[in-house]
């Protein structure tokens, strides 16, 4: 067992042990940047209690939505064109396609921040009734832009393989100038001053993101080349509509949650959801580490490279997330006492979703396998399947069971979009991340490698 351990701790071989090292330092990163967004989302709830803290997360929810549409899928093929370019010594192409994803995300999000501002005391009342202010939305959608911005910048940089600054700059930034504010805006204006402090903590995010594209890019050498739109969202197009379709089990839960049960309960579905995630935590961390070199071995058709750096990064991400799992399902009211006493009552949606995450983590990086060596189609039809399972189980189950229903759904679409990729992942790459007994007899040989 020791030397089991050992072996997954210190391999020997030379690509699996520097995956382990990026990843034990991107490790260290997220779990600093979820530790202050974990501290962040316990400010919010004890300023705010259970019905504002509500208010504010469908209000978060409703301008990430918006956000992930203006982004045009672009912040995954930025990490693939950018490292693409890296490996093949071309700084001017990288920087290239870094400028025109930038260009293309903050058009599309400036024209959706505008519409929602301009909408919010429609959506408020359609959608929420009484318990959601239009002024909360209106000024939500100043965060739009500017957390698109970083987002694309961010996951460029992780096409550098600057993991650290990326994990720091979407992760850490953010909460901990919105959770300092928060001490001096939310005792006087209340969700209002939340709202504020989270806006100016996403610009400046924003700010430090672009800063450190721009210093790390003179490195490459050369200047901007012109980019291939057409080829960007060539590829964009197959990640957007997956993530759009990735927003029904992210968001519609809560959603729905807050319509058709109360604002309260969706405050106790959102912090149950946001603590269930750090069962996660470590996939992440080595998801940022390992999609460049997803691209780049695919780019030089090194399946075998490939294959390791899967394997190897499902054994990391099990063992890293089992403890946290047996937390979640021994305690869970313990740890949602954290945000207050009337968050205990949530303790049966954070069990739940804690093992439909521990699913996510142990099949390992398969959604990054697809989308990072041209299976953007195959991702996005798996995605598709589990949307509308999600949309199908809220609507069965949040009427009769309300927000501990939506938690169910929640972890049943999680645990089949992966399982759906695990065979995907299987099929056209020939890798396996879980035990032969999953793939049954069609998996006892291994099928051609893709191109």
């Amino acid at each position: 067992m020791l030397e089991r351990l050992k072996s997954l701790l210190f391999p020997a071989d030379a690509l699996a042990r520097e995956l382990t090292v990026r990843s034990a330092f991107a490790l260290a990163a997220k779990i600093t940047a979820i530790g202050v967004s974990f501290g962040f989302n316990v400010i919010v709830a004890r300023y705010l209690g259970a019905e504002g803290a509500g208010a504010f997360f469908l209000a978060t929810a409703v301008a990430m939505i918006a956000s992930t549409i203006g982004r045009l899928g672009l912040d995954n093929t930025v990490i693939r064109f950018v490292s693409g370019a890296v490996a093949a010594d071309d700084g001017g192409r990288a920087h290239g396609a870094y400028v025109a994803c930038i260009a293309l995300s903050f058009t599309a999000s400036l024209v959706f921040a505008a519409a929602l501002a301009m909408m919010s005391g429609w959506v408020a009342a359609t959608v929420f009734g009484e318990s959601m202010p239009a002024e909360v939305l209106a000024a939500m959608a100043w965060a739009i832009v500017p957390y698109s911005v970083l987002t694309i910048a961010a996951e460029a940089l992780k096409g550098l393989r600057r993991v650290v600054e990326s994990l720091l700059v979407t992760g850490l930034l953010v909460p901990v100038v919105a959770g300092v504010l928060i001490f001096v805006m939310a005792p006087t204006r209340g969700v209002q001053g939340a709202v504020d402090a989270y806006v100016c903590g996403t610009a400046l995010s924003c700010v430090i993101a672009l800063g450190l594209w721009w210093v790390r890019a003179r490195q490459l050498g050369g200047g901007p080349r012109r980019a291939d739109v057409r080829g960007l969202m060539e590829s964009a197009m197959p990640l957007l509509a997956v993530a759009i379709l990735r927003l029904i089990p992210a968001w519609a839960p809560l959603l729905l949650v807050g319509t058709w049960v109360s604002t309260a309960d969706a405050g106790l579905y959102s912090v149950a959801h946001r603590t269930a995630l750090l069962t996660s935590m470590v996939l992440v961390a080595v998801n940022a580490v390992v999609a460049s070199r997803f691209a780049a071995a695919h780019r030089r058709s090194e399946f075998g490279e490939l294959e390791r750096l899967a394997l190897h990064s499902v054994r990391i991400t099990t063992l890293a997330a089992a403890p946290v799992l047996a937390v979640f399902l021994v305690a869970p009211a313990a740890v949602l006492a954290i945000f207050g006493p009337e968050f205990r009552a949530g303790w049966p949606m954070l069990a739940i979703m804690a093992l439909g995450q521990f699913v996510n983590v142990a099949t390992g990086s398969v959604g990054n396998l697809l989308s990072m060596t041209g299976h953007e189609r195959v991702l996005r039809n798996n995605v598709l399947v589990s949307s509308f399972l999600c949309l199908a189980t809220c609507i069965a189950l949040i009427p009769h069971y309300g927000a501990a229903g939506a938690a169910a759904a929640t972890a049943l679409t999680v645990a089949t979009q992966n399982l759906l990729s695990v065979r995907s992942v299987w099929r056209h790459l020939g890798i396996r991340t879980l035990p032969q007994f999953f793939y049954g007899r069609a998996g006892s040989a291994a099928p051609p490698r893709s191109h």
